[in-house]
């Protein structure tokens, strides 16, 4: 693939997990999901991203007690969304 650039805004990548976020009935918190530990990856422009998302592993029955916050996104494949990090992202899960 070929990338031009038309300014000269920083570029930073953004992984993208797998699928499309779904709605966990009992949390209330959205999950999202890696594919065998991929995930897509795009490269955009800095003044395009509008926020962040706080992720929380989802840990099931046992929590992984070798976790840290460095590896925590490579080494678990499921996560809630936190809808409580702020109030935009409050407003913006539940409206």
């Amino acid at each position: 693939a070929v990338c031009t650039r038309s300014s000269d805004s920083p570029l930073t990548s953004i992984d993208f997990p797998h699928p499309i976020a779904y709605l966990t009935s009992g949390v209330d918190m959205y999950t999202v999901s890696t594919v065998s530990g991929h995930q897509s990856v795009a490269i955009v422009p800095v003044q395009s991203i509008r926020r962040s998302c706080h992720l929380i592993p989802r840990f099931g029955k046992h929590i992984d007690r070798t976790l840290s916050t460095e590896d925590s996104l490579n080494r678990c494949r499921k996560f809630y969304i936190s809808d409580f990090s702020d109030l935009y992202a409050y407003q913006f899960f539940n409206d």
